[in-house]
Order: structure tokens, then C-alpha cells, then sequence
């Protein structure tokens, strides 16, 4: 398995990944990523910024993740509470 930094032309593949993960949110009763976070966009601006990596087996693309250190701008904007005793840890 091989860990690495997403490249435009990953960006079909990514998209793909999260659409799967849409639908898999919407079928458990989710509302998260239901109202158009993320899409395509996102996925560029990921990929743009650094933030994209994706999972590869055998060279066959198997995940997709968002790395990003500091402050993630949608956690401000969450409605509700975290489920868990702890909020998201800060890495300057």
C-alpha cells in the first residue's frame, strides 16, 4: 500500500470515492455531506492546496482523505454538539 499526495488527474477517481461516501452517509440516515459538501470543488481546492492523498493498492486507487493541520473552517459552522466528550485537536 502506498500513501500519497493527489494529483489532478486523481481527481475523477476522488470523486467517485466521496460520491460512494455520500450516498453510504444518506443510506445510514445521515444528513452530513447532504447538501453539496463536498463536490467537485472541493476536490480541486484539496488537491490545489496540498491537502488531498490518496490510498493506493497494488496501484489501484482504494481511498481518499483530506489532510489538513490547523483549523478546518467547516467544523465552525457545525449545528449541534460532537457526539463524543472531545472536540477536534488543534495541530499547529
Amino acid at each position: 500500500m502506498n500513501l500519497r499526495k493527489a494529483t489532478k488527474a486523481d481527481q475523477p477517481t476522488i470523486w467517485r470515492i466521496l460520491q460512494q461516501a455520500i450516498e453510504q452517509r444518506r443510506l445510514d440516515g445521515s444528513q452530513q455531506w447532504q447538501q453539496g459538501y463536498p463536490n467537485e470543488l472541493t476536490v480541486a481546492d484539496d488537491i490545489a492546496q496540498g491537502y488531498a492523498y490518496v490510498l493506493e493498492d497494488n496501484a489501484q486507487t482504494v481511498a481518499y482523505a483530506a489532510i489538513i493541520f490547523g483549523i478546518e473552517p467547516a467544523y465552525n459552522d457545525i449545528q449541534g454538539k460532537w457526539l463524543t466528550r472531545h472536540a477536534p485537536i488543534q495541530i499547529d
